[in-house]
This record gives C-alpha cells, sequence and structure tokens, in this order.
C-alpha cells in the first residue's frame, strides 16, 4: 500500500503446486496469500498455467483450474484471471484451440470476473496478432500484454497493440524489471540495489507515458 498499489498479481504454476490435482500444502500457501491481500485491501490478480504446454488435457485442466480458483473465492476481490500466462510463448492451434474452451469454462466458473489471456510483446506484435486471430469469435474480456525489452520500442508497441486487439481494450499486465541484481544483468549497470531500483524507475516512465497516450 505504500506504493499506492491496489492489487497483487499470483502467477501460479502447475509444475511448482502439483497437476491435476495441487498439493495441499500448496492450496493452503494460494488461501494464504487471499487472506492477507484481503487484510490489506488489495485485489488479485491471477495468472493460470505459466509453463503450461499440455493442451491436450483439457479435464485435468478444468480440474486444475478450479481447484486453484477455488481459494480465491472467500477473501480477496479477483480483479481477473489470467487462463495462461504469456500463451505466445507456446503457440500452436492445439494452445488456442485449448484457450477458447478454458476462457469459457473460467468465465462460467467466475461469474463477473474478466477473463483474459496474456501475451509478451518483447519480440514484437505478431504473437498478440496470432492470438486475437485465433481467439476471434470467442475473445476474451482484454488483451493483457506484458511490456518488456527495449523501452525506447514501448510507446510503438502498445499504439500496435491496441490497433491489433480493437475493439476489445489492452492492459499493460507485466513491465519492468526486477529490482534485485542477481534476476537480470543490464550491461554497464553497477550490481547494486540502488542502482537497479533507479534503473527500474527509468524503465517504468515511459512505459507510463506511452500508455497514458493511448
Amino acid at each position: 500500500r505504500s506504493l499506492h498499489g491496489n492489487g497483487v498479481k499470483v502467477i501460479v504454476q502447475p509444475a511448482a503446486i502439483g497437476f491435476p490435482r495441487p498439493k495441499p500444502v500448496m492450496l493452503a500457501r494460494l488461501r494464504a496469500i487471499d487472506r492477507i491481500a484481503a487484510s490489506h485491501g488489495l485485489r488479485v490478480a491471477i495468472a493460470l498455467f505459466d509453463g503450461w504446454n499440455n493442451f491436450g488435457d483439457l479435464a485435468g485442466s478444468r480440474r486444475w483450474a478450479r481447484s486453484v480458483l477455488d481459494q480465491f473465492r472467500h477473501g480477496a476481490s479477483v480483479a481477473y484471471v489470467d487462463v495462461h500466462n504469456e500463451i505466445n510463448l507456446t503457440p500452436s492451434k492445439a494452445a488456442f484451440a485449448w484457450a477458447r474452451r478454458m476462457l469459457g469454462f473460467v468465465r462460467a466458473d467466475l461469474s463477473g470476473v474478466p477473463v483474459t489471456v496474456s501475451t509478451t510483446l518483447q519480440s514484437g506484435v505478431q504473437g498478440l496478432a496470432d492470438v486475437v486471430r485465433a481467439l476471434h469469435g470467442a475473445p476474451p474480456d482484454f488483451y493483457d500484454v506484458h511490456v518488456y525489452g527495449e523501452v525506447s520500442r514501448a510507446g510503438g508497441l502498445l499504439r500496435a497493440a491496441q490497433r491489433i486487439a480493437a475493439p476489445r481494450p489492452i492492459y499493460i499486465g507485466e513491465t519492468g524489471l526486477s529490482s534485485w541484481s542477481g534476476a537480470d544483468s543490464v550491461q554497464g549497470l553497477p550490481e547494486t540495489t540502488a542502482a537497479y531500483l533507479a534503473y527500474q524507475a527509468y524503465y517504468l516512465s515511459p512505459v507510463a507515458a506511452a500508455s497514458t497516450d493511448l
């Protein structure tokens, strides 16, 4: 709250918590996240199936998704659900057919909660264009885009993404970089937390300006 934030994002990996039946200890941790967020007046954005590519297992996917979402029904308000985090990293006909089914499933399971799929713009907007084309006729409520890479390209990428996604809105679900020097390496930047915090501010400023201009 000291950062004037109003929400927290929870990225859930099937490989980390167990699939198709999540481990009880992991479900308990998700409930704890829900309680902590609620106690601070924060909403929760849930990103499902990070790193997932077993798109032929629709029944298992539904069972797993419901088990995860059940942990967020009684505490913090759910802002939205990203059915697959950065689905354009593993694009295929099977992936997009799976996404269409899972969008409908999650939308019915959490009535009134917006649903989306996210794409990264790090290599350009082609991945988003592929997703929009594949989900035509059964689109998400909005398109979640992740802005990484060279920050000077942010404005052009976001304007192009907005045109591709129209009439659906776009939402910047992720951007920036870690403030821990051990997570990302920036050439010429001192390996100190202070330097990476300063670079984070430098990175976020043009992204925020570009989003305001949309």
